[in-house]
């Protein structure tokens, strides 16, 4: 178990992500440390920094707010590969082959059916043993988060993108937020996590695109 919190990572513009949800929030876990734009962060120090956030900052749907502040920078060069793509299904294409780049966690399926295509990843195996049951919440909120406003933002769209979503997290008390960020049907408590947006926003044109660089 230890070894899979060490082995697996984050872009360490994840890392200043949290870091600029600290800044906002005036929050003193924030790290002053410069990260190289493709260097990774163990996973298991990511965790122990949102551990800290969330003793600071208990809100319910935190990760939500956190994945909201998300800018190519944070993803890193993953987002700049989106600049070679045309449409919404190449970038797709890019994001499900080299994730790993920006999300080294749970590996991720990407399924395109008649109607919908889906993301989704299973629950973590070190939630059986009860390690960051808390934590992990967060970490699914700010992954739904971070694409859902990443992949608004390529398509220059300030409308929901997801068709239904399921989150493999306990229910919150209050399920307002998640309704009011996603405008979709929402399931809590499922065995994985799985985002569902409708096929016909694969052709979508993306805002950045530039034709000059190599698919």
């Amino acid at each position: 178990m230890k070894t899979f919190f060490k082995i697996k990572s984050v872009n360490k513009g994840m890392a200043l992500l949290l870091d600029d949800f600290c800044k906002k929030k005036g929050l003193d876990v924030s790290s002053d440390a410069e990260y190289p734009l493709n260097d990774h962060l163990p996973f298991g120090e990511w965790l122990k920094r949102i551990k800290q956030i969330n003793k600071q900052y208990p809100q319910v749907g935190i990760g939500l707010d956190i994945g909201a502040l998300v800018q190519p920078k944070h993803i890193g060069i993953v987002a700049y590969m989106a600049q070679s793509s045309d449409t919404l299904f190449d970038y797709i294409e890019i994001l499900a082959q080299y994730e790993k780049l920006w999300f080294n966690y749970i590996p991720k399926k990407v399924l395109i059916e008649e109607n919908h295509f889906s993301i989704s990843w299973d629950k973590p195996a070190y939630l059986q043993v009860g390690l960051y049951l808390e934590e992990t919440t967060i970490v699914e909120e700010i992954q739904v988060s971070s694409l859902f406003h990443h992949l608004q933002q390529l398509t220059d769209s300030d409308a929901s993108i997801f068709h239904c979503l399921e989150l493999a997290i306990p229910k919150p008390i209050d399920t307002k937020k998640y309704q009011q960020l996603f405008n979709c049907p929402i399931k809590f408590n499922t065995k994985q996590t799985r985002i569902v947006i409708p096929n016909s926003l694969l052709q979508t044109k993306l805002k950045y695109y530039d034709p000059r660089l190599p698919s």
